[in-house]
């Protein structure tokens, strides 16, 4: 599998989300995007895509992300992400074991819990989000791989 759209990602996370029955808004895509992106690059041993996460207020974000679904806010996302011409894309599961392994393991132990509850993890001391250090900076790789013990803990 080679480089992925952030948007084809969001978009698969979205297309799971519809098909499971659960809500999903700007911040829990951020979450689950980001636990989906550390479980691939442990599974894959590379990043997803080029773009770095970045400390936020309540998390690590993906500005495009952000960009692209902050008209939501605090509401359920109730669109996809298109492109300019209005087509929507998603992330071909099917092409990768690594891929197809992060979202099951994401949505079987992170879809269905909290907003609320996902950010006291991603939050928490020892997280790539909390070594990254300040607001706006990246998140490191070695970080993100860090935290996929964390995230399968709850296993």
């Amino acid at each position: 599998m080679g480089v992925v759209s952030t948007m084809a990602v969001a978009n698969a996370i979205l297309q799971e989300c519809a098909r499971r029955k659960t809500s999903c808004t700007p911040e829990k895509l951020q979450q689950l995007l980001y636990i989906f992106c550390c479980l691939f690059l442990s599974y894959a041993e590379k990043p997803l895509f080029s773009e770095e996460f970045l400390v936020g207020k309540r998390g690590p974000f993906l500005p495009s992300v952000d960009w692209k679904f902050k008209c939501f806010r605090w509401r359920k996302i109730n669109t996809y992400a298109k492109d300019a011409m209005g087509n929507v894309y998603t992330m071909d599961l099917a092409s990768s074991a690594a891929a197809r392994h992060a979202m099951a393991d994401m949505c079987e132990l992170w879809m269905p819990a909290p907003e609320a509850s996902i950010a006291c993890v991603l939050c928490s001391p020892d997280t790539g989000w909390a070594k990254a250090g300040y607001y706006g900076e990246t998140i490191k790789a070695e970080g993100m791989r860090s935290d996929v013990d964390l995230f399968l803990r709850k296993r």
